[in-house]
């Protein structure tokens, strides 16, 4: 399989590629481990006691159809819902009753939640400003954007408005602004979707260069977004029914095999 890692990283100049290494280090952080993670709306079981095991810095994906808990899963991990039962665990830490803004992550939206009437480059460095520590010299900070953006393909944008941009750009100006911030774990909720294939794929390229010391879990309708990942977990009905690799996968879990064969058939039409 390809290192998706070492090539995000080639894409990179020498300067960006040093500096996001000094900035990050190269120890990885963010293991997470779920434990009967339950959540109910009623008489409906959205998630249905989860056990998940993700190493530190692993890519992790989560697939499904609508309405099969990922999303919600991705919640309770964010800290944006309680369980109503089992824990979680962040490098051995029991995080589970933890509020959402004092867990080591950033999490992305479908929906963008970019400000509109702040700058791109406003929006982007507003992810440092909400780390919990204060916003680094100015010089530092136009540094740190101007490498994001030239991370996601928008070097240059610094001074247009959300309303200036399209679906995509924007979902880029989003990550962008998650990954300045440099937490432990990345959550992202379907937040590729607007983008077409090829962005799609030089930004999940992008990602695994930047995250190399951090754990990434990504929910996603595209098969093709998550084709990579170290690991894929398959939901039905709030509960895991496939756990692999993409050719693992293909192999052991129908409705993996299925969704794959679907998104082909469609692709084809």
């Amino acid at each position: 399989m390809t290192d998706m890692r070492a090539e995000g990283r080639a894409a990179m100049s020498d300067g960006n590629r040093r500096r996001i290494d000094d900035e990050l280090g190269t120890a990885a952080r963010g293991a997470l481990a779920t434990r009967g993670v339950t959540k109910r709306y009623g008489s409906i079981v959205a998630v249905d006691g989860v056990d998940l095991d993700l190493p530190a810095g692993s890519f992790f994906s989560l697939l499904g159809p609508s309405g099969c808990g990922k999303t919600t899963l991705l919640r309770i991990i964010a800290g944006l819902e309680q369980p109503d039962g089992g824990t979680i665990h962040v490098d051995g830490l029991d995080i589970t009753r933890q509020p959402p803004e004092r867990r080591p992550f950033n999490m992305v939206f479908q929906r963008y939640a970019l400000f509109p009437h702040l700058s791109v480059f406003d929006n982007v460095v507003f992810g440092l400003t909400t780390a919990g520590s204060e916003r680094p010299p100015k010089a530092e900070a136009r540094r740190r954007v101007g490498d994001m953006l030239t991370l996601v393909g928008l070097d240059g944008y610094e001074r247009r408005w959300p309303s200036q941009l399209s679906g995509g750009q924007q979902q880029r100006v989003a990550v962008a602004r998650a990954l300045i911030r440099q937490p432990e774990l990345y959550l992202f909720d379907d937040s590729f979707s607007a983008l077409d294939v090829a962005t799609d794929a030089r930004l999940r390229h992008a990602l695994r260069a930047v995250t190399a010391a951090a754990t990434v879990i990504i929910v996603a309708q595209r098969v093709a977004t998550i084709i990579e990942a170290d690991q894929i977990v398959v939901l039905e009905d709030g509960g895991i029914v496939g756990l692999g690799t993409h050719d693992e996968l293909l192999q052991t879990c129908p409705p993996y095999a299925e969704i794959v064969e679907s998104q082909l058939a469609a692709e084809a039409s």
